[in-house]
């Protein structure tokens, strides 16, 4: 039988934009391709999706604009301005779709592995019921929300990745969901409920899983997103 890896334990409870990214996936394939030239994908290019109103407009309203341009670490340093986050989103869109596209029809590219560290000295969190896990993500992870999104399935075999070690690794150190939070993205209730769903030893379900995400995005979309551009994180650590 194939070895396979519970992403569940790389996902929740500290990286909650991987959730974001596939789920912006689902929302490309269902609204967004619609409000674009047919196309496999492989010519878009960032510019013009900003002067595509309708699609961008959308793309906006999702999660992944504050994940992409205030929570993930070489532009969150720079603080930038509404105005150059739409630009930059752009062209994040962009790769993400043509890696999106690739991986769906040529299938994933097995020379190019997700890369996960595992700790060689496990050390329980002291918040989150004691929450222990085993890998966390080093980098590729727009290829492993690909992976997920065309899977559909948490339980991905090893092949698809390659591994690292750390020596120690206390994952409560890093307060990267906890962007989410206080940007007000995810409430108490979110966090409860992700924390049942994924902290049992059964794998989650797909389907219950992206419910709640896809509600969090529709709870985003009426949010006041230029006013997320001067909310500055005090006290919270992003080490990862």
């Amino acid at each position: 039988m194939e070895e396979v890896i519970n992403t569940c334990e790389i996902i929740w409870p500290y990286r909650f934009d991987l959730l974001v990214r596939i789920d912006f996936l689902d929302w490309f394939e269902v609204i967004g391709r619609n409000h674009l030239p047919k196309t496999d994908g492989s010519g878009i290019i960032g510019t013009p999706l900003i002067s595509n109103a309708s699609f961008f407009l959308g793309a906006k309203q999702h999660p992944y604009f504050i994940q992409y341009t205030k929570l993930k670490r070489g532009y969150r340093l720079v603080n930038l301005t509404y105005e150059n986050a739409e630009r930059i989103y752009a062209e994040g869109i962009a790769n993400f779709i043509k890696l999106h596209q690739a991986i769906k029809i040529q299938s994933y590219d097995l020379s190019k592995k997700i890369s996960l560290k595992k700790p060689l000295v496990k050390i329980k969190s002291s918040s989150r019921g004691g929450i222990s896990r085993n890998n966390y993500i080093g980098d590729g992870c727009h290829r492993f929300a690909c992976l997920l999104w065309t899977r559909k399935d948490f339980l991905i075999p090893t092949k698809f990745f390659r591994f690292r070690y750390k020596v120690i690794y206390k994952p409560e150190d890093s307060d990267l969901t906890a962007g989410y939070k206080t940007l007000g993205i995810l409430k108490d209730q979110d966090i409860a409920y992700f924390d049942k769903l994924f902290g049992g030893s059964n794998t989650a379900i797909w389907e219950p899983a992206f419910q709640r995400v896809c509600e969090i995005r529709e709870r985003f979309s009426r949010m006041n997103i230029k006013d997320m551009f001067e909310i500055k994180f005090r006290g919270l650590d992003f080490r990862f």
